[in-house]
C-alpha cells in the first residue's frame, strides 16, 4: 500500500456473482487521511514565512545604517533592503536570486555596518539553491560563496584575520548548507519509498491478475473434463443400446 497526496489503494480478491468470476478490488482512503497538513495550510505557512523573512531583512537594513560610515549609507540601506523585494522568487529562480544577493552583499559590507542578519538573504538564497541541485554542485557553490563572503568581510572590516565578522557568516552558510542537504536527502528518501511502494503495488496487481487467470484456466479445465466425461458416458450408453437393439430387439424395445 502506498501513500501520496492523492489516494491510497490496496489490491485483493473478491468473489463476484457466478461460477469462477473473480475480480480485483481496491480500498481507497481519502487524501485528507494521508496528507497532513493540507495544501491550504502549507500555502499559508509559506506566506507567513515569506512575510517574516521580508520583515527581518528590512529591519536588518535599517539597523545597518543607523550610524552610517559616510554618505554611502543610502547605498548600504538599498543593498540591505532590495533582497526583501525578490527573495520570494528564490524557489522559481534560485540562481539569479543567489547571484543578486551576493552582489548586494558586496555593496552592503562596504557602505553599511555589518550585522549577523546582514548575511540572512544570502543564506536563504543559498539554501534554496542547494536544496534544488545535486549535492556535489551545491557543496561547491556553498564553499565558493563562503570564501567570497568571508573575503569581503575581512577586506571591508580592515582588521584582517582578527575581524570577528566572518564567524557568523561561516555559521550562517554552514547551517544553510547542512539544512538544505538534509532536506534534499529526506526528499530523495521519500521519493525512493514512494517509488518502491508503487513498484510493490504494480507487482501485487500483476500477481492478482495472474492468479485470476490461473483460476479461470483451472475452472475451464474442470468444466472441460466434466463435459468430456458426460459425453463419454452418453456415447457408451448409446453404443450399448445399439448393441442390445441389434442382438435382442424384443428386450431393447421393452
Amino acid at each position: 500500500m502506498c501513500a501520496d497526496e492523492g489516494n491510497t489503494t490496496g489490491a485483493g480478491f473478491s468473489p463476484a456473482a457466478g461460477l469462477g468470476q473473480w475480480s480485483v478490488t481496491s480500498t481507497t482512503l481519502p487524501a485528507s487521511s494521508v496528507a497532513f497538513p493540507g495544501p491550504v495550510a502549507r500555502r499559508w505557512a509559506r506566506a507567513v514565512a515569506e512575510v517574516l523573512l521580508a520583515v527581518v531583512t528590512v529591519l536588518s537594513a535599517l539597523v545597518s545604517v543607523i550610524d552610517p560610515p559616510g554618505p554611502g549609507g543610502v547605498f548600504g540601506f538599498a543593498a540591505g533592503f532590495l533582497p526583501a523585494t525578490f527573495l520570494w522568487l528564490r524557489q522559481r529562480r534560485p540562481v539569479p536570486v543567489l547571484l543578486a544577493c551576493l552582489a548586494l552583499y558586496a555593496i552592503l559590507v562596504f557602505f553599511a555596518h555589518f550585522t549577523p542578519a546582514s548575511v540572512l538573504p544570502v543564506a536563504v538564497a543559498l539554501y534554496s539553491f542547494v536544496v534544488r541541485h545535486p549535492r556535489r554542485q551545491g557543496l561547491y557553490v556553498a564553499g565558493a560563496a563562503l570564501v567570497y563572503l568571508v573575503t569581503l568581510a575581512w577586506i571591508a572590516g580592515g582588521d584582517g584575520f582578527l575581524d570577528p565578522d566572518p564567524f557568523p557568516i561561516a555559521v550562517s552558510v554552514g547551517f544553510a548548507t547542512a539544512a538544505a542537504d538534509a532536506v534534499r536527502n529526506r526528499r530523495a528518501y521519500i521519493a525512493e519509498i514512494i517509488a518502491r511502494a508503487d513498484r510493490a503495488e504494480a507487482t501485487r496487481e500483476s500477481e492478482a491478475a495472474r492468479r485470476v487467470s490461473e483460476e479461470r484456466l483451472r475452472i475451464a479445465r474442470d468444466l472441460q473434463e466434466v463435459v468430456a466425461h458426460k459425453i463419454s458416458l452418453i456415447s457408451l450408453n448409446a453404443s450399448v443400446a445399439l448393441s442390445a437393439l441389434d442382438e435382442k430387439p424384443d428386450k431393447a424395445s421393452a
